[in-house]
């Protein structure tokens, strides 16, 4: 994408693909070509092929070519981050070599997700199929509400750790039991991970989330599927308001 003084091409509508390829071509001078198409399958569509943009510069062009291996963006739990793979060759490559590079790309066979988080994470689903989620978009302070929200791939603080000592971590701090409290009632909240035996969780065989420390499970009040729901504790009892799977 080109966006200068000359305005964008809204004709070119981009790839929608997981996977994309980019090929820009200049000649330095008179014009320049910008091609795509799927990593994945398929061959290349030119998106523009004409003019230098008239802004100073361009014509002739003085920039020397490079290639972005990555980005990290602005370093938040939002930030997804982009990894990049370049090739680059000498002088005004032909048709022919662009599909040829195209063609070796696709060889590779990339796939996998690439729209959610990385590393050995899961959701926590509870009733009516939503997600344990933590108030304040994304953001892990101590005392932050845990609640049932809709699944949302991009949202970090919906992906789950089970440590060794069965604490459940999210955005780097543990799924925790407010005040280290025992009673039924009591709401779950994130904190800084300790070891405390009010981080600890065991799922049991009817699909539960036992603390064993106070002999009580992971509930969702009155069986609610409400976006917002606080999670609490509650006298295990096997019902749909305490079905809460780590997948």
């Amino acid at each position: 994408m080109f966006q200068g003084n000359n305005g964008s091409n809204t004709a070119n509508t981009g790839d929608k693909s997981a996977f994309v390829t980019a090929v820009l071509k200049n000649d330095g001078q008179t014009t320049y070509a910008l091609k795509g198409g799927d990593s994945q399958s398929g061959g290349l569509t030119t998106w523009w092929n004409g003019a230098l943009p008239t802004r100073p510069g361009y014509r002739p062009m003085h920039q020397e070519g490079g290639i972005i291996l990555g980005t990290g963006g602005d370093n938040s739990n939002w930030n997804r981050g982009t990894f990049f793979e370049g090739v680059m060759v000498a002088g005004l490559p032909s048709g022919t070599t662009e599909n040829a590079v195209q063609a070796n790309i696709v060889s590779v066979g990339y796939s996998g997700e690439t729209n959610v988080p990385n590393g050995p994470q899961g959701r926590i689903t509870g009733p009516g199929g939503k997600c344990a989620d933590v108030a304040g978009d994304d953001t892990a302070v101590n005392g932050a509400a845990v609640r049932l929200w809709d699944c949302q791939n991009y949202a970090e603080d919906q992906y789950w750790t089970q440590q060794s000592a069965g604490s459940l971590s999210t955005i780097g701090r543990c799924l925790d039991i407010t005040g280290n409290e025992t009673t039924n009632g009591t709401l779950v909240e994130l904190w800084d991970c300790n070891g405390g035996a009010n981080q600890v969780w065991k799922q049991q065989s009817n699909g539960s989330l036992l603390n064993p420390r106070s002999g009580r499970c992971l509930d969702s009040p009155n069986a609610s599927t409400a976006n917002g729901t606080r999670l609490e504790i509650w006298d295990c009892n096997g019902t749909s308001a305490q079905t809460f799977t780590l997948h």
